[in-house]
């Protein structure tokens, strides 16, 4: 993923958020956390925002690093999020089950449990077919 970046500068091609995104996404399946985590480290020194599919993608990053605290704070970034046109939350069931998740593993229980209360009402719901929107 940091080669592709590299290669990118050299050519004059600055990444943007969805270059990063899709390259953070890319290390996650790929099973190498520690190179997402590079790469969106280089995003953010590059002064690039994270957008939803960033900080979704983060989420399980740090939960499985134990740091439900990171995990916590990057779906509170996600929500803050919102459409510029229609003005949702762009949270959904997927960036909650993962930071629920995080939370639950690492012994949070009733955290877990508010954040569930309290984000009922702001989701987006799955797209038909059970994919994210």
């Amino acid at each position: 993923a940091l080669g592709v970046l590299t290669r990118m500068r050299e050519a004059a091609v600055g990444p943007d958020v969805y270059t990063y995104s899709t390259l953070i996404t890319a290390c996650v399946r790929a099973g190498q956390p520690d190179a997402a985590k590079r790469v969106y480290a280089e995003m953010r020194a590059d002064g690039i925002n994270a957008n939803a599919i960033t900080l979704t993608a983060m989420i399980p990053i740090y939960a499985k690093a134990g740091d439900w605290e990171t995990a916590l704070q990057t779906f509170e970034a996600l929500s803050a999020l919102t459409h510029s046109t229609a003005g949702q939350q762009v949270a959904d069931v997927t960036s909650l089950g993962a930071v629920v998740s995080a939370l639950a593993v690492n012994g949070q229980l009733q955290r877990a449990e508010a954040l569930i209360e309290a984000s009922e009402m702001n989701l987006v719901p799955l797209a038909e077919g059970g994919g994210a929107p």
